[in-house]
Parts: structure tokens; C-alpha cells; sequence
């Protein structure tokens, strides 16, 4: 007897599972398409890429999730889509009623996604809602269809389809037979299966797809329809289609009868069967193909994890620490060979992490549907009308920074348009637009990234905040403040001017969460205002958080980091010239620079040299110098956590290896410098 094999269930549930997760992320990519679209349509209801777009992205919607089991998916879009059917037909005009019916169709989809079998009962309810929405707005389309079914009729015509997918069309889930089978419920069928590919039984593959077919379909629906039926797989098949004749020949019997004895391998109508059995046909026989070919289709871009771009920057991470070993083995040694090589190995390994550094880079234009979504739908809430202009959105950011910095800026968004932009009524009353304008800028700016949130609308209330200040003993009643010292209090923990409590803003939970978000990415936040002419908060982040190009100085025995990006220049000092400074100020040029004696503020007492070094670093407009006993030199550093026990050093952030084996401490310069200028 044969063994048994008892695994084949689970492994076929994994491959089920393996499937669905595929769907998932497709499916997220379509509802980020939904919603663009949708706020392209809303700018222009007319635009016909957008509408083609919803319906496309709907459509891929339906036919996956009815694949993969997302049954309330499959029904809540199937009736979008007949709506969006008629908008392309240009039967039905786009209105902010089917827009915002949609967004909230497209809000409910992205909730069953996570709960295919919409467990929550909250949930439950707000699909059954928006179901029974559609399908009276589906109904009501259905009552004007029927005045136009004779009118279809004379529209109906027999095609001739020839389907021939790609032989791994199966490995992202794809069935052609759900293809046939929506082709059925569009009109009558007759289905010639072409076996003639399929290999002997020794050299078959049973996840490999050799069958092709050749289809005549009569329906009144027009072409750009029926290959619609085909968007899922457009670039994975060989598809021709022919509108051969206005009448129903699939009951002429000498016609499928000469059609079934046709070449198996034969993709073309033959005509002369229309001419033999003296049928006529269109006087000019409509002829479409994709442009697909099969053998030669080439993926332009690949779907990578993001594990496993987590596990390539570990890997160059313990690259560049080894080969800073072996440049230390090649300078001990004194090996001319072996400095070449270390040369050699350096430069190579700099551009592998200039490359993996760019694989990681993900556009801030990935996120701009979430910003314009958001925009949207405060200013309905809130009465207002608010343009979000998105520039530089092409700008790359580093993968964990983006996602890090996507929460800082939807507050900052949210308060632009709550606190910042005012109603159109007052708008008009201070001579400006009726439209408020937010602009969201983005750039590189040598190794940091600057993103800019600037409004048009009223500033911050200096006299409020101050007044806000003393009320919550922040500040004593009678100390001055310049504008930048008040601006800084907004970043207090439970501060807030809002005299009333929303659920869009007003709880004082906020900003200082803005503060520390971008400050656990090593980012810094600016913010200028003027009354009645805006807001603008400028975010400067780091291009990336594993690996920096660093200043590595020593002090005492121990070596120390300071990010290259942040040094201006350096200079040096007597130790005696510095002990005759006051007031931690030093003139470096023509300036007063205040400074931070390292030795002093880490409580370092052996030898001090004679002469001790400067480095001048900056932070925002302000200039800071440190002082160390000497500088090593350019570093490539390999970011790692400190762990629990030095977790709470206040201006020790991170550590390196270097190649000897010694620890080298990361200077957080952004905190010393707003410790020592506050």
C-alpha cells in the first residue's frame, strides 16, 4: 500500500493563507487607488483616468475578494461598481452624494480587511447600512436601465474572444475560470478548451496553467466591457478579441459546428466559416489585442518584504563594522597589499549602503492620499474650505523614519486646518481668499531631509499662550519672553489655548507628543508665525537611523560621536585660553558662541591636553561649540541601542563599534544644544 501523505492539507492551507495575504496587500494598494481617484474626481468630476481608474479599482476588488473569501467585500463593491459602470458610460454624472457614499464604502473596506468575518457587531451594522445605501442607489439606476434594454438590444452583437493566460498565472492566486464565469453572466457563451499545450503525464506541473481558450460570446456589452472582465490579469495573458456579426450565432448550428472543428492552436476568427455558411458579417470587423506578450513580458520592479530590507541594512551594518577591523589589521600590519584591499573593501562596501540606503527609500507621496483624506474631511466637519498642495512629494525618506513621522504630521495637518485656517466668513471679512491654503513641502538638503507644514491663516496667539502660560504656572505673570520662548511652550506637556474640548482637538494631547516623536527619530522641529498671515512648522530629519557618517573625538580614554550633518566647523583652543572664558561664551570670528565643555559635563578629571579641540555644531539657527580633547577623525558608524541601563542618559543617545573593539558613544547634539541655549 502507498503511504499516505497526511501533510497535503496543511500544506495547502498555507498556500491558501500564503494567497490571502498576497490579496490583502493588493487590496491595500487598490483602496489607496480608490481614494486618489476619488479626490481627483472630486477636484474634477469629469475626469475620465479618475472614473476609469474606480472602476478598475473596484472591479479588482470584487473578483479578489470573492476569490479569497472577503465575501462582504466581494457584495459591498459589486454595487459600487455598477454605479461607477454607469458614470463611465456616461449615463450618470459624479456627484458629492456618490463620492462620499464611496469614501465611506472605501473606510468600511479597509475595516474588513482586518475582519473578513466581520466579528464586530459595530461593524456588522455599518456594512448592512451602507449595503442597503447602495442598493437603493443601485435600484434606482436599475428603473432608468429599463427604458434603455430595447435600445440594448439592437446593440447586441456576437464577439470572439481568445484567452491564453501565462503558464504562472496561478502563483498570485489568479483563476481564469472565474474569468469564463464572469463572461457568462454578461451574456450567452460557447467555451472551446485547447488542451493541445498540455505536456505527458512524466512532465506536468499541477501549478502550472497550459490551457488557452477560444470564446463566442453574444451580449450587448461593448468591447472596452468585455475586456474589462480581463483587467485583473491583462499583463499576464494573450487576449484578441473580434466583434464579428450583429446577431446571436452561437445558434447557428453550422457556425459552432465549423467553429469546434477549427485548429486548436488557431487564435484567430476564421473568416472564411462566415463566408462558407453565407453569414453576414460587420462590413468592418472590429479587432482588439492587448499588447501583452507572453515570453516577453519583463517585471520592471519587484515586491520585496520589508523583513528582509530589515535584514539586508543588519547585514551591511556588520559588513562595515568588520571591515573597520580590517582596516585596523591593515594599519597595524603595514602591508601594502593588504591596504589596497581594505581600500578596495571600504569603497564597495560605502556603495552597498549608498544602495540599500535607496532600496529603502519610500516617497512622501505614499502618504499623500492619507494627508489629502484627512484635509478633506475636517473641512466638511468643520464647515471650512482648505486646499492641501503637496510639494516635493517624489522626496525619498527612509523606511522606519516615514512611518514614524506620518502621525507628527497628520497633527500638525489637523491643527492647521482646526486652530490655523479660518472659516470662510472671517476669511473674507481679513480680504483673503474664501479657501484656506496648506502647504506641505518636502526636500533633501544635503544628509537631512526638511518637511515644512506652512498655513495661510490666522498664527498662533502669542498673547493667548502667554497668558495660558501663567495660568498653568509655567512662567511667572511678569517674565518677558521673546516670540521663539513663547512659541516653544506650545511643546509643554497639557498645554492647549483651545477654550473647548472636541473630538478633534483641545485635550492638550498634542504637540509635545509632535516633540518627542520627531525628537525618538533624531529630528528637530521649527516653528515661525505671524499674526494673521500663518503658521509654518519645519521638521528636519536625518536621511536615515542605523548608519551615520559621524566625527569620532576622544575625551579622556573614551571615543565619542558627533553626526557629520550637524558640524559646521572646527577650530581650537588652549586649555588656559578656555579656563579664562565666562559665562560659557567663547568668540569664534566675529561671533559670541556659547559652549559645552564635554570634559566638565561628564565628569572626566585625568590630564587634560594643552590645547583642546572645537567642534561647532548647529542646531536650527543657533550655534553651539563642544569642546574634546582632540579629534580622530570621519567615522561610518553603526548605530546600537545603549540597552536599559544607560537607556536615561541625557545627552548619550546611541552607541558604535568601532574596528579596534572600543565603544564610541553618540552625542545627541540636537538636546545639548537646547539644554544649553533655554
Amino acid at each position: 500500500m502507498g503511504k499516505k501523505n497526511h501533510d497535503a492539507k496543511p500544506h495547502a492551507n498555507e498556500a491558501l493563507d500564503l494567497y490571502k495575504h498576497k490579496f490583502i496587500e493588493e487590496a491595500a494598494e487598490m483602496v489607496h487607488t480608490l481614494e486618489s481617484s476619488l479626490l481627483s474626481l472630486e477636484r474634477d468630476a469629469t475626469n475620465s483616468d479618475s472614473i476609469n481608474e474606480v472602476f478598475r479599482a473596484l472591479h479588482t476588488l470584487k473578483g479578489g475578494s470573492g476569490m479569497f473569501g472577503f465575501d462582504a467585500i466581494e457584495s459591498l463593491t459589486q454595487g459600487l461598481e455598477s454605479i461607477y459602470d454607469k458614470i463611465r458610460a456616461n449615463q450618470l454624472p459624479f456627484d458629492s452624494s456618490i463620492g462620499n457614499l464611496t469614501f465611506t464604502a472605501v473606510d468600511l473596506v479597509k475595516d474588513l480587511l482586518r475582519d473578513s468575518e466581520v466579528t464586530d457587531s459595530r461593524l456588522k451594522e455599518k456594512l448592512e447600512y451602507i449595503k442597503t445605501e447602495i442598493a437603493h442607489f443601485v435600484e434606482h439606476l436599475a428603473h432608468s436601465d429599463e427604458q434603455n434594454i430595447k435600445q440594448n438590444k439592437l446593440n447586441e452583437y456576437t464577439h470572439y474572444i481568445y484567452f491564453r493566460p501565462s503558464i504562472d498565472i496561478f502563483d498570485d492566486g489568479s483563476n481564469p475560470m472565474y474569468l469564463l464565469d464572469e463572461l457568462a453572466q454578461i451574456g450567452s457563451v460557447y467555451i472551446k478548451t485547447n488542451c493541445s499545450t498540455i505536456p505527458g503525464i512524466d512532465e506536468i506541473d499541477p501549478t502550472k496553467c497550459y490551457l488557452s481558450w477560444h470564446i463566442l460570446l453574444y451580449t450587448s456589452k461593448t468591447e472596452e466591457e468585455i475586456e474589462s472582465v480581463f483587467i485583473f490579469v491583462n499583463q499576464q495573458c494573450l487576449l484578441k478579441q473580434y466583434r464579428i456579426a450583429p446577431k446571436n450565432l452561437l445558434k447557428n448550428k453550422l457556425f459552432v459546428y465549423g467553429f469546434d472543428k477549427m485548429s486548436e492552436d488557431h487564435a484567430d476568427i476564421p473568416h472564411f466559416l462566415l463566408k462558407d455558411l453565407n453569414i453576414q458579417s460587420d462590413s468592418n470587423i472590429s479587432k482588439r489585442n492587448n499588447s501583452g506578450q507572453l515570453h516577453d513580458f519583463e517585471l520592471s520592479t519587484v515586491r520585496v518584504s520589508a523583513s528582509k530590507l530589515d535584514d539586508l541594512m543588519n547585514l551591511i551594518s556588520e559588513l562595515i563594522t568588520n571591515n573597520a577591523e580590517l582596516q585596523v589589521c591593515s594599519d597595524q600590519v603595514q602591508n601594502s597589499k593588504l591596504s589596497a584591499i581594505s581600500e578596495k573593501s571600504a569603497k564597495i562596501v560605502r556603495r552597498l549602503r549608498e544602495n540599500a540606503f535607496s532600496i529603502r527609500l519610500i516617497p512622501l507621496k505614499s502618504l499623500e492620499v492619507r494627508f489629502q483624506r484627512l484635509v478633506r474631511d475636517l473641512s466638511l466637519e468643520l464647515g471650512k474650505d482648505v486646499v492641501l498642495l503637496i510639494i516635493g512629494a517624489d522626496t525619498g525618506l527612509d523606511k522606519t523614519i516615514l512611518n514614524n513621522i506620518a502621525d507628527p504630521i497628520m497633527h500638525l495637518l489637523r491643527n492647521s486646518v482646526d486652530h490655523g485656517i479660518e472659516t470662510p466668513e472671517e476669511r473674507l471679512k481679513k480680504g483673503k481668499p474664501e479657501h484656506g491654503i496648506i502647504k506641505l513641502e518636502a526636500h533633501h538638503s544635503g544628509n537631512n531631509i526638511f518637511i515644512r507644514v506652512k498655513d495661510d491663516g490666522q498664527g498662533l496667539n502669542l498673547e493667548k499662550i502667554k497668558a495660558k502660560a501663567i495660568s498653568l504656572g509655567l512662567i511667572h505673570h511678569n517674565q518677558d519672553l521673546n516670540d521663539k520662548e513663547l512659541i516653544r511652550l506650545i511643546f509643554h506637556p497639557g498645554f492647549t489655548t483651545a477654550d473647548v474640548v472636541t473630538d478633534i482637538s483641545g485635550r492638550g494631547v498634542g504637540m509635545d507628543v509632535v516633540s518627542r516623536m520627531i525628537s525618538d527619530i533624531k529630528g528637530t522641529v521649527e516653528v515661525v508665525t505671524q499674526k494673521d498671515q500663518g503658521t509654518e512648522f519645519t521638521i528636519k530629519l536625518p536621511l536615515t537611523l542605523s548608519i551615520i557618517d559621524a566625527l569620532l573625538v576622544r575625551i579622556g580614554e573614551g571615543f565619542y560621536l558627533i553626526p557629520l550633518s550637524e558640524v559646521v566647523y572646527c577650530s581650537e583652543i588652549s586649555h588656559e585660553h578656555l579656563l579664562a572664558q565666562h559665562n560659557n561664551r567663547i568668540i569664534l570670528g566675529d561671533e559670541l558662541v556659547p559652549f559645552v565643555y564635554l570634559r566638565k559635563e561628564f565628569n572626566i578629571k585625568d590630564n587634560c591636553p594643552l590645547v583642546e579641540r572645537i567642534v561647532v555644531v548647529r542646531y536650527g539657527e543657533i550655534q553651539v561649540a563642544i569642546i574634546v580633547d582632540s579629534i580622530v577623525g570621519d567615522h561610518q558608524a553603526v548605530l546600537k541601542p545603549l540597552g536599559e541601563v544607560f537607556r536615561n542618559q541625557e545627552f548619550i543617545s546611541e552607541a558604535s563599534i568601532l574596528g579596534d573593539g572600543n565603544v564610541a558613544l553618540l552625542i545627541d547634539t540636537n538636546k545639548l544644544v537646547k539644554v544649553y541655549t533655554e
